[in-house]
């Protein structure tokens, strides 16, 4: 494949530089993208989009043609569809640097960047039974552009030149294709007219009987090559015209329009939205992964599924769209959250979610988000971008605030900075049970009991000015009772060393002891 990538470059490489006309990378589906009307910023970045990684023999011819030409794959384009590709051209951005760089015209004033527009030749004349004339005509109602009419008899032999070669042989079918452009010539001698050759995409033409119609054209003295580019700058001394709407017909040319009407296209609204979803994904997926380089590879395939060469292709269209899909949805379900049970007891306080990186790279700036489905429960404050090394899990804080008490569910929604949803969302039960005023009722119960015993307590306990209690009864005067060495006596009453002093009577005098002398026992 690529040495035949080669030689085909090597072959435009000797080809002017104002013949080589180069449509948008991948050849998007012009017709099917203004017909699902998907978004501008969505046509915008499927015509902007560079080769990936491009040879230099190919970044080399890109700068030397020129990308101001639409071929919609339509039979019968309207003004609408022409005015709206106008609009997405003349928002194309021109590239400084790389393959495309200078291949975009400046829009002139009151011009457009879209010079010209190729549609078949019955969206001009209106039959295709019309005589051949001019083959570029300025378009009334989009101003600036050129309308290119493909000769539909033409387009149809050579789409059907193949299956003949390998009946008749590569010198018959070119004779015939020849002896139409004689007919077409016979018409009008002496005036001078143009064709338009643009056989449909998808047309295999064999070799041979392709050199054989470049040297018939070439030996014909009724035909001379003329460049696109002439023919639209020729195109703009004569009076505009309206698009026709009117397809090549069946009546006419017979078994040919089978080549010339588009196959269907394997986009619908659904999977149109699809691939907008997962190209957001993938972008999203750069943003958190440490590791690119699988998703990256998956990038360049996602916006080929807008081309044209994928009409009267859906299964394989299909085949593929599930694969980018899948990638997609199975590398997002691998970072997520983890269910759990959280009994809440205070009015505000701190509440932690588990988030798991099952993927074998690092992902950082993971967006988590908490919502509580009830009233029960309020997010004071969310928490920051989170990290998780590969395979690993982090803890994930944020302050809340219970309203009342009750049972709730917390949704944890983890994103990508630019939005992309990471795994399924998961459910994290709070049991909301907030202190409230009972627990300031109880605790001023408790300081109140304790307030109270401790009152009891001091009163019971005797002071420092207290004196110790007096005896019932007077004490005599003189010591009647001898004391124990080791022991003292008070005047009126008798120490046993152990046992402590009488309880004084309420309200009797307190009468200060005096601290008793001790007497010698005398032995003869």
């Amino acid at each position: 494949m690529e040495t035949a990538l080669t030689r085909l470059r090597g072959r435009l490489a000797r080809v002017d530089g104002p013949r080589l006309w180069w449509l948008p990378t991948d050849d998007p589906d012009l017709s099917t993208l203004v017909d699902l009307g998907v978004a501008d910023g969505t046509a915008q970045r499927l015509l902007d989009r560079q080769p990936v990684d491009p040879p230099a023999q190919l970044t080399r011819l890109l700068r030397r043609g020129t990308s101001t030409v639409a071929w919609p794959v339509s039979d019968a384009p309207s003004t609408d569809e022409i005015s709206t590709l106008a609009g997405w051209w003349d928002a194309r951005t021109d590239p400084d640097e790389g393959p495309g760089a200078g291949s975009l015209l400046p829009a002139d004033d009151g011009g457009s960047v879209l010079e010209g527009v190729v549609v078949p030749r019955e969206s001009l004349t209106g039959s295709s039974t019309a005589p051949v004339g001019a083959a570029a005509v300025p378009l009334a109602d989009v101003p600036g552009v050129t309308a290119l009419g493909s000769d539909s008899r033409m387009a149809g032999l050579l789409a059907d030149a193949g299956p003949d070669t390998a009946q008749v042989g590569a010198g018959a079918v070119t004779q015939r294709l020849l002896a139409d452009t004689l007919a077409a010539h016979q018409e009008a001698p002496d005036t001078a007219r143009s064709m338009v050759l643009a056989p449909p995409r998808g047309t295999v033409v064999p070799l041979r009987l392709l050199d054989q119609v470049v040297e018939g054209f070439e030996a014909a003295t009724w035909t001379e090559p003329v460049r696109a580019a002439d023919l639209v700058a020729a195109a703009g001394d004569l009076p505009p015209a309206t698009l026709t709407v009117v397809a090549p017909q069946e009546d006419v040319l017979g078994g040919l329009t089978a080549y010339l009407a588009p196959a269907a296209s394997p986009l619908d609204p659904g999977r149109a939205r699809s691939l907008v979803r997962i190209e957001d994904e993938l972008d999203g997926l750069t943003e958190v992964l440490a590791d690119t380089d699988a998703v990256r590879s998956w990038q360049p395939v996602l916006p080929g599924l807008w081309s044209a060469r994928w009409r009267g292709a859906p299964d394989p269209w299909s085949r593929t769209w599930r694969t980018l899909r899948d990638l997609s949805a199975e590398t997002r379900a691998r970072v997520h959250a983890n269910p759990s049970t959280i009994n809440f007891l205070s009015d505000q306080g701190l509440m932690q979610v588990t988030v798991i990186n099952d993927l074998p790279v690092a992902v950082h700036d993971v967006q988590a988000r908490l919502v509580p489905d009830r009233a029960l429960l309020r997010v004071v404050d969310q928490p920051g971008p989170v990290s998780i090394g590969p395979g690993s899990r982090a803890t994930v804080s944020f302050s809340a605030r219970a309203v009342t008490r009750g049972q709730t569910q917390v949704t944890a929604e983890l994103t990508t900075p630019n939005g992309t949803e990471l795994g399924d969302d998961a459910v994290v039960d709070v049991r909301v049970q907030p202190t409230g005023t009972w627990i300031y009722w109880v605790l001023g119960g408790l300081a109140g009991v304790l307030l109270v015993m401790g009152t009891v307590r001091a009163l019971r306990r005797p002071g420092p000015d207290r004196a110790a209690p007096a005896a019932a009864t007077a004490a005599p005067t003189t010591p009647t009772t001898s004391a124990t060495p080791g022991t003292s006596a008070t005047p009126g009453t008798s120490a046993t060393p152990g046992t402590p002093a009488p309880p004084s009577t309420p309200g009797a005098p307190s009468t200060p002891s005096t601290p008793s002398t001790p007497t010698k026992e005398q032995h003869p």
